[in-house]
């Protein structure tokens, strides 16, 4: 899926539609639904496609900060612009698995795991309309290939 979601962000000339679909969208149904389905009778069926829909939106975790970086920012500060990313990523990593495991010790492991799937649903509320902005970059990395030939 890696190879597709990148491949999306190319195309597009922006991380848009992966991180507002991808990362947002099927990441609040997922979660939403983990809050509401997983019981203790829910069958193993409905837990394995739930596992396997929240693989899209793994995957689309690591690729789009991979790949976005390298479309949306200017050439002048691409280095550093992916650099803070990257940062991001693994202190965003961090801080959430500090935040969880802080609420589920809190809480007890069920009222804590509900709180944090709420949690998680939230943030990708954030990721969506962070992500809604991005627009394609005025001279993106195929007009500077071509400009330079």
């Amino acid at each position: 899926m890696g190879p597709i979601l990148g491949r999306m962000i190319a195309k597009a000339g922006n991380g848009r539609t992966v991180l507002v679909w991808f990362s947002g969208v099927l990441r609040v149904v997922v979660t939403v639904a983990i809050i509401f389905l997983l019981k203790p009778t829910t069958p193993l069926i409905t837990v394995y496609f739930l596992t396997f829909l929240a693989g899209f939106y793994g995957t689309a975790g690591g690729v789009a900060p991979a790949v976005a970086p390298q479309i949306q920012i200017r050439a002048e500060i691409r280095q550093q612009g992916n650099s803070v990313v990257q940062l991001a990523q693994g202190l965003g990593s961090a801080i959430g698995i500090s935040i969880y495991t802080a609420v589920i010790t809190a809480l007890g492991p069920m009222k804590g795991m509900t709180i944090g799937l709420w949690i998680a649903a939230s943030a990708a509320v954030a990721v969506i309309i962070f992500a809604l902005p991005l627009q394609k970059l005025a001279s993106g990395p195929q007009a500077e290939s071509t400009q330079t030939s």
